[in-house]
């Protein structure tokens, strides 16, 4: 059974190979306290990205429940003005979820 840390490491080069198949470069920023791990490059936009590991299915199989808060402050929600793009790495699917915007402003 993977560690907590472990289990994020698994997402980010999960994401980091799924972005770099696509020829998009991810950079890492210095600064360990900002609401986003990395950025990623399209070419075309750069993309304040927030990284999380799911484990776990959902009791009926069909929906993930996913809580989104900042590490810095585990009640502050996730925004469009914080971050441009959530992807989520599924273990037990071993996929990408990406998730816009307008599915996570301001919600937990």
């Amino acid at each position: 059974m993977l560690h907590t840390s472990n289990k994020g490491e698994v997402a980010v080069l999960k994401i980091e190979l799924a972005a770099n198949l696509k020829g998009y470069f991810v950079n890492y920023p210095r600064n360990c306290h900002l609401p986003y791990d990395c950025i990623i490059d399209t070419g075309k936009k750069l993309l304040r990205t927030q990284i999380k590991y799911l484990a776990r299915k959902s009791n009926k199989g069909r929906s993930l429940e996913l809580v989104l808060s900042s590490k810095a402050n585990k009640r502050a929600l996730y925004t469009k003005d914080s971050i441009d793009l959530l992807l989520i790495y599924i273990h037990s699917k071993d996929c990408i979820l990406c998730v816009k915007p307008a599915r996570f402003h301001n919600r937990n």
